[in-house]
């Protein structure tokens, strides 16, 4: 139970997952982001520190405002 919802490596008991309907291309820069960003601060990181990882290792990804 518990966990993070966008972490593909949780166990399967964790109360919820997240479907990604996105390019496989965005989807790929986005896992490696938030195994990045969990390696980083040694925790599940919030959405904000995921777009911060993303804008640190791809800044030329489409995606310019987290909201």
């Amino acid at each position: 139970m518990g966990g993070t919802i966008c972490v593909w490596k949780r166990d399967k008991d964790q109360v919820a997952r997240a479907l990604l309907w996105l390019p496989w291309y965005i989807v790929n820069r986005m896992l490696r982001c938030i195994e990045s960003a969990e390696a980083k601060i040694g925790k599940a990181p919030s959405a904000i520190e995921v777009f911060m990882e993303m804008k640190t290792l791809y800044p030329d990804m489409p995606i310019n405002d987290v909201y």
